[in-house]
């Protein structure tokens, strides 16, 4: 079996394709959004920490989402 045939022969789960749309957003997240939004269109991901995401704006805010917390590397 050649390896293309064996890459399209492994089951593999379905991911979502996202589309970025520049000054607008990525996929279903757009920019601007709040937390509560962001968390309502993103179902199965969780809140894995909040950030300041600009050093000279203390009130804008990131967030990483993810499907579980990272785990450590050593």
């Amino acid at each position: 079996m050649a390896a293309a045939e064996l890459r399209d022969a492994v089951a593999r789960p379905a991911r979502a394709v996202w589309e970025l749309m520049p000054l607008e957003g990525v996929g279903p997240v757009c920019f601007g959004m709040r937390i509560a939004e962001v968390t309502a269109v993103l179902p199965g991901m969780t809140e894995l920490r909040r950030f300041q995401a600009e050093p000279w704006e203390p009130g804008t805010l990131g967030v990483e989402f993810g499907t579980e917390p990272a785990a450590p590397a050593v």
